[in-house]
Formats: C-alpha cells, structure tokens, sequence
C-alpha cells in the first residue's frame, strides 16, 4: 500500500487536478517558491479533458522536483491515492490543483515539527488558513487551531480544516488505509476522523499560511451529493471502522445522537452558505432534503434541539460582505425562489409562505432606511411564524435586521421558546 523508500525526502506533495488549466499554474508557483527545498511533488491528472497535462508537464521539465501522473478520471480520492503509493516523504501534504501556499508554509511546519518533537506516524500539523476567490478576493481569515480542540468528538462534528492546511505523517495511513475511493466527497474528513480514531497528534501554526480557494461552482451543482456524503462521513464515526487496524485504535465511537447532531449542524451550515452565495435553487434542494431526511421533531419543535434549523440565521450577516459577492437583489431572488417553492419544499400548504413574503418586503436590508418604521410589522412576522413553525424563516429576518429591529424580534421570539435565535441576534448588531 504505501511504498518504502530509501530516500529521504522531507514532505510529498500530492496535486490532484481535473480541468484545472485555468488554476494549476498559480498553484505551482505557490509550490515552486517554497524557502524549504526538500520536497517532492507529484502531480495528478485525473481524466482532465483541458490543457492541465500540457501544464503539468511543462513544469516538470523546469523543475526536477516534479512528476506527472496521468489516468483516467476516477474521482479525487483516486487521484491522491494513486501518488500516495509512490510518495517518499515522511510527509504528506494535499494541495489540490487549484490552492494555494504562502512560500514559508513547509518552512514553518517543518520547524513546528522539530519544535513539538511529536513521531511521525502519530503527526498532524496544522496551519490557519484563508478562504479567497477566483479574483483573488480574500473571503475570510481563520488561525490555526489549539491542539486540544482537536479530540475525536470535534472532529467527526465537523470538518475542522481543509487538507491545504494540514501536514501529516505518510507512515499513519498504514494504520487508517488510504483516501476511501467510494465516497465522492469529503474523502479528507473521512481520512481525518480515521487518523484521530488512532492516535495521531497535533501542533498548530496560528498564522493563515494556507489558501483555499472558493468558487462559485464548487458546491452549487453538487449539494444534495455533498450532503449525502457528510451523512455517510458523520454515521460512520458512530461505529467502528473496519478500514482502521483495530489494534491502533484508541477513541470509541460517537453516540449515534452525536452523528445526527452532526448531520443537522452540517445541513444548517450548507443552507446558510448556499444563500450567503446566492445558491437559490441549492437552498431549495437543500430544504427539501432536510424535510425528507431529518428528524420530523427538529421541523415542528426546533427549540427541543441544541441545534435546530435557526442556526441558519447565523449565516445569513446582517451585512452581506460585498466579498461574498451576491448583491441585495441577488439575496431578495433567492428568498422569492424559496417562497415559490416552499409548499412543495415543505409538503405543507401555505407552510412558512406568509413568512417569507412578509421578509421580502421589510426594509432590513443593507442600505434600506427606516427599521423602526418597520418594527411592527416584524412583530406581525414573528407572531406568524410561531403560528407556522417556521422557526427558520423567523431567524433569517433576525439576522437579516440591524440594530433594535433584531434585538426587539429577538427578544420576542425567545418567549416563543421555538428554536435559539438569541445567537442569530447579534449578527444583525
């Protein structure tokens, strides 16, 4: 499975790619410039149908550090996997054919590593990270974070770092298996929740030394796909893994309420991105799965959960930040669409309607004068929603509403006891 090597190469660096001619190169560059040298990097084109290979092979010819597979298409587990079997380094680093490094990011992981003296084989190093967009747009800024935070339960809570930010030792995955090709996504948390599960330890660099890159179309087209998948991820941290070498394994399974906890926080957080970005019809594919596939009492009761769906207000700013890119217009569009669709979203008549057609014409959008004007007619909304349920609904207009406006429907809707928006509040502060 993994190769043994006489070399000693510090750290292999894995560069799946699918059409990425457009991205590949500013990847390279990234890589190419590192100030630690001591690194191997294998390129994977994986059925690409554009120019990658071409790009690929150029530069391998300026620089000898380079190699180019080339396969058929066979998913991005595949892809990694196939240059995981010829890796030599004692570490493995994934940087996808489209992000991004800062050129001392090998450079202070490598002295993190001396610094904390940790084994390879039970070796993770993190770093903080940014997300930016295609135009370079910095969206947003995350530090690494402590190691402690690092246990099995947060980890199969949710996805806690994207692989551009990670560094781990190649000899683990003789413990774990490799990249599960059978998934289609989140082979990364997968593989991650599999290294927690037996023992691996971490160290942080807090500073943002890693880039990833978000786009437009990497979840829109694909979202009741991703979710299925988080599913798949967050159920099989309930149980033991039989692609684990038991013998290694030292963190017993999640609760099978953890899992499902898990899935609704990973649903709430796909909603609220998908109209933070303007994703109308992925929001709407996204409810109708969540009315087909989460528990009926979250929909009916929400306030019995920690986490119900009025946690999507929380991703929903009061501000939407211009770097996000959807504009007041683009957001009204995408609450019109959900309006339209929400009895069939629902299987309920009218459900939530009366709600949404009551947002779209308040004045709490950024830039919209007179809140106050407004305040009664936001209680009227509240009021409604308690009558529908529509908890959800309820806590997109709170985090929608700046100033008084949020903290007066906050405080009214908490005496409803439907759902937590005491958190959704303060985004419109």
């Amino acid at each position: 499975m993994i190769q043994e090597s006489s070399r000693n190469t510090a750290i292999s660096v894995i560069i799946p790619c699918f059409n990425s001619a457009r991205t590949l190169e500013e990847t390279l560059v990234s890589l190419v410039g590192q100030t630690f040298l001591d690194w191997e990097g294998i390129i994977v084109n994986d059925g690409s149908s554009d120019t990658t290979q071409q790009i690929a092979e150029t530069w391998a010819k300026r620089d000898s550090r380079l190699r180019v597979i080339s396969q058929a298409n066979k998913g991005l587990g595949a892809a990694r996997n196939s240059a995981l079997k010829i890796a030599t380094g004692r570490l493995v680093h994934c940087l996808d054919g489209d992000d991004k490094i800062s050129a001392d990011f090998y450079e202070r992981i490598v002295e993190a590593e001396k610094a904390h003296g940790l084994a390879p084989e039970g070796l993770c190093l993190t770093a903080g990270y940014i997300h930016f967009r295609d135009d370079g747009t910095v969206l947003k800024r995350f530090a690494a974070a402590p190691p402690e935070r690092y246990t099995f339960e947060r980890i199969a809570y949710s996805n806690a770092t994207p692989p551009v930010a990670y560094v781990f030792g190649r000899s683990i995955l003789e413990k774990t298996g490799l990249f599960d090709e059978s998934i289609k996504h989140c082979q990364d948390w997968d593989l991650l929740i599999r290294m927690v599960r037996t023992g691996v330890r971490f160290a942080a660099v807090p500073e943002a030394l890693a880039m990833y890159r978000v786009s437009d179309n990497s979840l829109s087209t694909k979202t009741i796909r991703f979710m299925e998948t988080q599913r798949i991820v967050a159920l099989r941290a309930a149980t033991p893994d039989p692609r684990c070498i038991q013998s290694a394994v030292v963190a017993t399974p999640v609760s099978t309420a953890g899992a499902e906890r898990s899935i609704i926080h990973l649903w709430n957080y796909n909603v609220g991105r998908a109209l933070k970005m303007g994703w109308a019809e992925s929001a709407a594919e996204l409810f109708t799965w969540g009315r087909l596939n989460l528990p009926a009492e979250l929909w009916e009761q929400p306030g019995r959960f920690g986490v119900s769906p009025t946690y999507v207000g929380r991703e929903v700013p009061s501000e939407i930040p211009p770097q996000y890119g959807p504009s007041r217009s683009r957001l009204l569009a995408t609450l019109r669409f959900l309006s339209r669709e929400w009895p069939q979203i629902t299987h309920r008549p009218g459900f939530g309607r009366t709600v949404l057609s009551s947002l779209l014409n308040l004045r709490v959008l950024p830039g919209a004068p007179g809140p106050l004007s407004r305040l009664s007619h936001f209680r009227q909304l509240v009021d409604t929603a308690k009558l529908n349920g529509a908890a959800g609904m309820v806590a997109w207009a709170i985090a929608l509403s700046p100033g008084i406006v949020a903290r007066s429907a906050a405080r009214r809707f908490k005496r409803t006891r439907i759902g937590d928006v005491s958190g959704a509040a303060t985004t419109g502060q």
